[in-house]
């Protein structure tokens, strides 16, 4: 290493560079003009409108080399102007642009106009926008002339208040600003319009009243289209979850796709692109999404086999501030394989008035399930061939799985004629055909005569087996529900040949039952047996009754029979489930994940209620259970039949979302006895002995943040390592209420190191019910009222000059949106 190098040196920062200007009059060069809009048609291609003193700023970001572009400059009445501009790297460019105004386009009267006639849009910026946040172009400024019945622009002596309004209101939070405003000397009266969250086309109108009269334009259309593709709401999925994939020939076996929306859940726009790639066989590199969101690709068999049959389709999706990708795994089959697990060497032998089961496994080289739609089928011939029966799974198809287990299939051979028909040899041709391709297997077998059979020993009738036939209902209900409360649990007895044993002797059995309740509360009674004991009837059948009780839980009924001298022969254990009954008040919970709702002055903003139904042994109730829904402001989804009732789930969950709408608490809205912004949300069931079980939960309705009652020195000079302050200031909504739960309110300065109760996320503050007409709202410090102080933020080093800085407040609110206030302005050393 050379002396006096430094081991990690410090790379230069470049700054990054922006285009600063004014927009102006060509003809009144104190006349600034606002809202013009400045387009860089140059590869970055950023736009901006000139503010309230004419003045905007296109950043640039840090350039790697000198920037040349051309600027334009649009406004409504004034003729379009481009500019030349080139930018050094590091630098900020400065330019003063002038508009001239186009004569002719708004006819001016020589004297005094008439009253208002008649309004026109004269200019759109854009036609298409982006949902808020979604990386394209979220504003467009209207600009509407109002003229006389002459065609001449409004006079500054006629003015009139011009309303602006979105035909079918804002269903996505889309918002107007100004909403209404006086046109100016040249009859003129201009509107921004801001996206919202939603996919839509949208119209705008302007209207005015003049002399009781209203009249409007004809209506100004914007589209919105879907933002960036969002990884967690975006899907993929593909035809199937197993392909015919492994093998020789390169054919099409199916697609992949992926529908990609973003994080509003509107599709994308169409033309965003999504690449796939496979682990085997071969995919379309490239989808393309539609007007859906949706991009497909073609999957393709041969070439490089999956390992074990095993294949990992993934796709990748491409944003402007990075990537994500998803994967679904799949199932490659090859060719069919067909063995018969229980017969050796490949021959059977029929007796007369008997059969055999067959047990098949049909899969691949791997050990995997063959694709769907591939067929079973059996083939008989030889001498004996037309004296046997078939059955089980003759004429089957696979189905669409990767579950290694789901392979096996059973063909049953039966005599078709017993103590008679043909006899001798006979084969069984088993066949796999479909889109795996054909593969067959000779099963050689031999149908015996009558006289060939050989009498079993009297030991071989025994009962050997219990073995289950049915169960009437695998789910019953604790009693009293009205539901169904018994189960008749069915078996039949068999000899060591898997025959049924005979009428006489009849067996014996001995029923017992296990139950594993849901809840250890020690309250109630459990289910019983109704008999503990049976006989066979003549069909070697036995049965036993399980009754419920009043606890939930789960049933395992056994039998078994005592043969003597110690052998037992017992059943597998067959189990039933006893689900809960009726809701209970003290078990009924209404509940919101947060109870500070940003709905105050934002339609149709939803939350999540959720309701939870339980017995009073603590056991979720019957699914199904109906609950209704209801709210004192705004509106509450809607379950089945068009009313406020959903049906709970099997842990006795239901929810249901509580929308922003009319009414809203305050006004002549406001409840009984509680200030603006409070309201009751209540949900209720039926219980027991029909009465009603209800629970209620209190909400605070909170609108966008205003800044208020804010303290400290508008200027300051902090020397090196000093500090300044304190400021504080309060942040609520026009009610003075808290933010909603997920606003991040931070304060930051060049050079310092902000102290105080800010830069934060804010924690859910809901609202307490006192006694009636008495309830408590949270505020205070660290909720709405806070302070800071500023320090230096490298007391090591001293600046001279000292550095310039501004204290900025900025609140981000995740339904209203990002407010900024500056709280002051001075210098660091």
């Amino acid at each position: 290493m050379c002396a006096g190098c430094k081991e990690n040196p410090t790379e230069p920062v470049t700054p990054s560079s922006s285009i600063k200007g004014t927009v102006l009059d060509a003809t009144d060069t104190t006349h600034i003009l606002q809202g013009a809009k400045v387009e860089d048609l140059g590869k970055i291609g950023a736009i901006v409108y000139t503010d309230s003193v004419g003045a905007f700023t296109l950043p640039l970001g840090v350039l790697s080399s000198n920037y040349s572009t051309t600027l334009r400059t649009t406004m409504a009445t004034y003729d379009t102007v481009t500019t030349p501009i080139e930018v050094d790297v590091g630098k900020d460019q400065s330019v003063t642009i002038r508009l001239k105004s186009v004569n002719g386009v708004l006819p001016i009267s020589p004297g005094a106009t008439g009253q208002a006639a008649s309004i026109d849009l004269v200019l759109q910026t854009d036609k298409s926008l982006s949902v808020r946040n979604g990386g394209g172009t979220e504003k467009a400024l209207l600009t509407f002339a109002v003229m006389d019945s002459l065609g001449y622009a409004l006079s500054s002596q006629r003015a009139v208040m011009v309303r602006f309004t979105i035909i079918g209101g804002r269903i996505g939070g889309e918002f107007l600003l100004p909403d209404s405003i006086k046109t100016n000397a040249n009859g003129l009266a201009s509107t921004v319009i801001t996206s919202g969250t939603k996919s839509r086309v949208l119209q705008v109108v302007a209207s005015a009243t003049v002399v009781g009269t209203t009249i409007s334009s004809s209506p100004a259309q914007l589209t919105i289209s879907g933002g960036l593709p969002d990884s967690v709401r975006s899907t993929m999925w593909t035809s199937s979850r197993n392909f015919p994939g492994i093998g020789d020939s390169a054919k099409s076996i199916g697609t992949a796709s992926i529908m990609l929306v973003d994080q509003y859940g509107n599709p994308v726009q169409p033309g965003n692109l999504a690449y796939f790639e496979t682990t085997g066989g071969s995919i379309g590199a490239i989808g393309v999404t539609d007007v859906t969101g949706q991009a497909n690709v073609s999957i393709y068999g041969g070439g490089k086999p999956a390992v074990a049959g095993i294949d990992t389709i993934k796709v990748t999706v491409n944003k402007t501030n990075g990537s994500f990708t998803k994967q679904s795994v799949v199932t490659f089959s090859g060719t069919p394989r067909i063995t018969v697990t229980n017969v050796p060497n490949d021959s059977i032998n029929i007796f007369d008035g008997t059969g055999q089961t067959l047990d098949l496994t049909i899969n691949d080289a791997n050990g995997n399930p063959l694709a769907v739609g591939n067929k079973i089928s059996v083939i008989t011939g030889g001498l004996a061939g037309s004296g046997v029966i078939l059955s089980g799974d003759v004429g089957a198809s696979t189905p669409d799985t990767r579950n290694t287990s789901l392979t096996s299939y059973r063909i049953r051979v039966d005599d078709a004629v017993p103590n008679g028909g043909i006899d001798g040899p006979f084969t069984l041709q088993l066949m796999v055909s479909g889109p795996n391709g054909t593969t067959s297997k000779v099963i050689y077998g031999t149908l015996q005569p009558p006289q060939a059979i050989l009498p079993p020993r009297e030991s071989s009738k025994l009962p050997a087996q219990i073995a289950f036939v049915s169960v009437s209902a695998t789910d019953i209900y604790v009693s009293g529900t009205g539901s169904i409360e018994n189960s008749v649990v069915t078996y039949e007895v068999r000899d060591s040949l898997g025959m049924l044993i005979g009428k006489s002797p009849r067996a014996f059995a001995q029923f017992t039952l296990q139950f594993f309740p849901n809840t250890f509360t020690n309250v109630g009674t459990p289910p019983s047996l109704v008999s503990t004991s049976d006989s066979t009837d003549d069909n070697a059948r036995l049965r036993v009754s399980v009754r419920s009780g009043t606890q939930a839980g789960v049933i395992q009924v056994y039998s078994q029979i005592d043969l003597g001298g110690g052998k037992l022969v017992v059943s597998q254990p067959v189990k039933i489930s006893v689900h809960a009954g009726f809701a209970d008040q003290r078990h009924f919970t209404l509940a919101s994940k947060y109870y500070n709702f940003p709905g105050l002055e934002w339609d149709f903003w939803p939350y999540i209620m959720t309701v939870q139904v339980v017995d009073q042994y603590s056991n979720p109730v019957l699914p199904g259970t109906a609950v209704y829904f209801n709210t004192m402001h705004g509106s509450i989804g809607t379950g089945k039949s068009g009313a406020s009732v959903g049906v709970t789930d099997v842990d006795g969950f239901v929810n249901q979302t509580l929308w922003s709408s009319n009414p809203h608490p305050e006004g002549t809205d406001i409840l009984a006895g509680a200030g603006p912004g409070l309201s009751w949300v209540y949900a209720r069931t039926l219980g027991a002995s029909a009465t009603w079980v209800r629970d209620s939960v209190l909400m605070l309705w909170t609108g966008h943040p205003i800044f208020s009652d804010v303290t400290g020195p508008t200027t300051f000079a902090i020397p090196n390592g000093g500090s300044e302050g304190p400021w504080t200031f309060t942040i609520a909504d026009k009610y003075g209420h808290p933010m909603s739960p997920g606003t991040i309110i931070s304060v930051a300065g060049t050079g310092l190191i902000i102290d105080g109760n800010v830069n934060f996320t804010m924690p859910d503050t809901p609202p307490t019910y006192i006694a009636p007409n008495t309830y408590l709202v949270p505020n205070g410090p660290g909720i709405t009222t806070f302070t800071i102080i500023a320090s230096d933020a490298d007391p090591k080093t001293s600046n001279s000059p000292p550095d310039k800085s501004l204290i900025t407040l900025t609140v981000n609110h995740p339904v209203y949106g990002i407010y900024t206030l500056v709280l002051a302005s001075g210098t660091v050393e």
